[in-house]
């Protein structure tokens, strides 16, 4: 059976968000992950589906919990995860314990990560370097998966990592927009070319995470794409790899970004998890 995924990641419900972290961080480093949220349709037979996903997969993720092994799923998948590993040796066991549970007999025969609460972006980069085997691309705040209601405040009363990491780009780049906005309707383009020209120099944009890719993801399903070079026109926009549940849609496009929104094939209304999303760029040359 050919490998359409690098790896399979087995989580519970309770390290959902932990999970959706690898996934977007995985993306970004040019792995195709099998995650539940982005490629499971209702009305699909989980039992085949996800025995399906990683007898496909190169590897399995195991999310390894107290939560996740008292529930029906994870147990599943690793009994089909064993079975195949004792077929094809070849088949990588990677396990991440999460808290003090100890694993079964037969996976304490692998070397496993341990994760640090206190460093979930430290843990996730040293997990990505392993199933990428080079130091990854830093994306932790760019993975930014937003909650499916992110709060009001910025920074202070996110409720994830993630949401803290995407507020505190936001909220910088709010003020940043604020002075720009203030010194272009005085009128003069020098004074705003100079002080263009210095916002670029603020040690603010050393200390920003890392965008994902240009790609920052305003809500679940909704991004802009923010244009390494500005364009002449603005661009046409192809998105590829996309799993066929899913449509899309340019909502804005100019010359320097593109909003683009992806929804459940034949409606509207955008999807409200992760999806997996390679995109590429092409520049209309028709003036």
């Amino acid at each position: 059976m050919p490998h359409t995924h690098d790896f399979f990641i087995s989580h519970s419900s309770a390290t959902k968000e932990l999970a959706r972290h690898v996934f977007y961080n995985a993306i970004v480093n040019c792995l195709s992950p099998w995650y539940d949220e982005a490629l499971l349709n209702l009305g699909d037979q989980l039992e085949q589906e996800l025995r399906l996903g990683i007898q496909t997969s190169k590897s399995f993720l195991l999310l390894h919990s107290k939560a996740a092994i008292e529930k029906k799923w994870v147990p599943f998948e690793m009994e089909v995860a064993e079975a195949i590993y004792k077929n094809d040796p070849s088949f990588r066991l990677i396990a991440v314990k999460l808290d003090d549970e100890p694993l079964s007999e037969f996976w304490q025969q692998f070397l496993y990560h341990s994760w640090s609460n206190n460093d979930q972006p430290g843990s996730i980069l040293r997990l990505l370097s392993d199933l990428t085997g080079r130091n990854p691309i830093v994306q932790i705040a760019a993975a930014a998966v937003l909650s499916t209601a992110p709060s009001d405040a910025f920074v202070n009363s996110s409720n994830t990592v993630a949401e803290h990491a995407r507020n505190y780009v936001f909220y910088y780049l709010a003020h940043v927009k604020q002075l720009l906005s203030a010194v272009h309707q005085v009128g003069h383009e020098q004074e705003l070319r100079d002080t263009l020209a210095k916002v670029l120099q603020m040690s603010l944009f050393e200390q920003l995470p890392s965008l994902q890719g240009g790609i920052i993801p305003i809500a679940p399903a909704v991004f802009e794409v923010i244009f390494a070079n500005r364009m002449r026109i603005p661009p046409r926009v192809t998105i590829e790899g996309l799993p066929v549940r899913y449509s899309w849609a340019v909502v804005a496009n100019t010359e320097i970004a593109c909003r683009i929104a992806i929804s459940e094939a034949g409606t509207s209304i955008p999807v409200q998890h992760p999806v997996p999303l390679s995109i590429s760029i092409v520049l209309d040359a028709e003036l």
